[in-house]
């Protein structure tokens, strides 16, 4: 502040590294050179006269001013100097409304001529000004403003800052004003990196304040999913002591450290179900090995395209969550306290109650090949709250354990556990896929005992077609056994391997399926058919006619046998299976839905 110094005009990156007390109060600061942040503006301009200054090069070299307020919400650009005339236009030149964000050009008597020896590029950014007078020429900046009501210009970044990422235009100045703002965040740097080929990723880079201790980088990500759409949120946020200047005091980009993705190392391992099936996603929608509870998704290289991959592999498995809950609770850890499970028992329980209260008979529903029915959980939206709801679960289900030697031992045990709940019929079951040749079997077996059986509805579920007795048995047997490697593929596309006895159970599913005696039920059926990987005609009620004395009533779904789980899905099951339950009018039994 000494030496008759009145003026200091320095780039933000120096003044944020700079004591503020080292400069005189009564010295005038003039940011300029880069974008300024707010916490830079608050500091600077506490008791003293402080410009925010913006002007390329070519403009010689201020453009305007805006006389900084610690108050303000937001650092302005302001409004022109003296002899400096600027227009926010559109993409073909036209004036944009306040609000609108446009390009900045700029007109007046501090214009260059132009680049010396480059014809080319003097043309392309020195153009006609069709707002001037004959001949007069304006500057295109390649920066993105807009007017606030009050006639004062924001910025907003660089018209070529602007990249696609996954599809999406994302302009990183817009991401870099919301992680500035976070709590805790003294400084930030957003940029698109292509670290891996091919694979652009949106990564922000702060410098703390020292106001969040913990996870400063879990704090960024989950206030921007709060105020970005997914796909702006960036992958990753590294934490730095200072941000790289280049010589001349501005942040140097280029050397900004590529993010380091890793697990946690807590050597902490799954404690419940379902923290392992969340792990177990993990590594798959990510492509690594292991995943522990405590590994940030983004920490591993996640970013919003794989955020969407993981929700939708997850609502498969019923378990429903949105792309804004992984960015706020990013660890299986975190992930799995979102769900709302029903039942804070033993996940992996045979009778698992996904609503276990309601006056009415209970709907049962038979876990597909993996064994699990937390595929069911979303029919808690659909079926009416009087109806309990039950999920039925494979023994061995968490690779302990002896597994079921056949579908009819299965649907023996499945029964005590129903009976343990609901002493006598009507008894209501659903089954998917592989449930639904379970369910058929329980229905079968219920009968048999004399007990009345309310609904039986299969999702698309066919039965394997044995061979024909009266051929010679090896080569019948050979021609029309599915092959086990096929079986596995098709059961395994199903459920996926979701953890470690998740390939156990598909195995074992294929060969029940195959080796299973179907029986013939008496009573109806209401077949669910998935339409999309089959062809125009598929029709499954011919297969299961022979094993159901009453009607086979058929409805078809407009999606993939693997969606059938799916919240949207599962909603349309249970309206077509309303309405025929409606109709069938089961006598004496107190109807799901009525």
């Amino acid at each position: 502040g000494g030496a008759g110094v009145t003026h200091v005009t320095l780039p933000p990156a120096v003044l944020a590294v700079v004591d503020e007390g080292s400069v005189g109060s009564g010295v005038v600061v003039i940011a300029a050179g880069e974008e300024c942040s707010r916490e830079v503006m608050v500091r600077w301009s506490a008791g003293r006269v402080m410009f925010n200054s913006y002007g390329p090069a070519e403009t010689t070299v201020d453009v305007s001013l805006w006389r900084c307020v610690g108050s303000a919400g937001r650092v302005l650009v302001g409004g022109p100097v003296v002899g400096t005339r600027v227009f926010v236009l559109d993409g073909g030149l036209g004036l944009v409304a306040p609000g609108v964000v446009g390009e900045l050009y700029v007109a007046g008597v501090g214009l260059a001529r132009g680049y010396r020896g480059r014809g080319g590029l003097t043309g392309e950014r020195f153009v006609a000004c069709p707002f001037g007078g004959p001949g007069e020429r304006m500057y295109r900046t390649g920066d993105l403003v807009r007017w606030t009501v009050e006639g004062e210009l924001v910025f907003v970044g660089r018209a070529d800052d602007q990249v696609k990422v996954r599809g999406r235009r994302i302009e990183p100045g817009e991401v870099e004003a919301v992680v500035g703002a976070c709590a805790g965040v003294a400084r930030a740097v957003v940029v698109v990196r292509e670290d891996v080929p091919g694979e652009k990723r949106l990564v922000a880079y702060v410098v703390g304040s020292g106001e969040v201790g913990g996870d400063l980088p879990g704090e960024v990500r989950a206030v921007a999913a709060r105020r970005l759409p997914e796909y702006m949120v960036p992958s990753a946020v590294v934490v730095l002591d200072e941000l790289p200047l280049t010589p001349n005091g501005k942040t140097d980009r280029t050397a900004l450290p590529a993010p380091g993705y890793g697990t946690a190392d807590s050597g902490r391992v799954p404690g419940t179900a379902a923290e392992e099936a969340m792990c177990e996603a993990f590594a798959e929608v990510l492509g690594v090995d292991r995943v522990n509870p405590d590994d940030s998704f983004f920490d591993l290289g996640g970013h919003s395209l794989r955020a969407v991959a993981l929700t939708q592999r997850l609502r498969l498995h019923g378990l429903d969550l949105s792309v804004r809950a992984v960015f706020e609770a990013p660890t299986p850890a975190e992930l799995v306290t979102r769900l709302d499970l029903p039942y804070e028992g033993n996940e992996f329980d045979v009778l698992f109650p996904i609503r276990p209260s309601g006056s009415k008979p209970p709907l049962f529903c038979v876990h597909p090949a993996g064994g699990l029915s937390w595929c069911y959980i979303p029919l808690t939206r659909y079926v009416p709250d009087d109806i309990p709801l039950y999920g039925l679960q494979a023994r061995g289900v968490n690779d302990t354990g002896e597994l079921a030697a056949s579908v009819g031992e299965m649907a023996a045990d499945y029964i005590r556990q129903m009976r343990s709940v609901q002493e006598s019929g009507p008894y209501h079951l659903l089954g998917w896929s592989f449930g639904g040749i379970i369910a058929h079997e329980i229905a079968v077996q219920l009968r048999a005992a004399g007990h009345e059986v309310g609904a039986l509805i299969s999702m698309d579920a066919v039965p394997f077609k044995k061979a024909d007795p009266e051929r010679d048995g090896e080569a019948s047997e050979a021609e029309e056994a599915p092959e086990p490697d096929r079986a596995e593929a098709d059961f395994d596309r199903e459920e996926g391997r979701h953890r470690p006895g998740a390939l156990r159970m598909l195995r074992n599913a294929a060969t029940l399926s195959f080796e299973h005696e179907i029986g013939i039920f008496d009573g109806n059926m209401l077949l669910v058919t998935a339409t999309e990987d089959k062809a125009e005609d598929a029709s499954s009620a011919a297969a299961w006619k022979p094993h159901v004395s009453g009607e086979v009533a058929e409805s078809f779904l407009a999606c993939k046998h693997t969606d059938m789980a799916r919240p949207e899905v599962l909603a349309q099951v249970w309206a077509g299976a309303s309405d025929w339950l409606g109709l069938a009018g089961t006598a004496g039994a107190e109807e799901p839905g009525r």
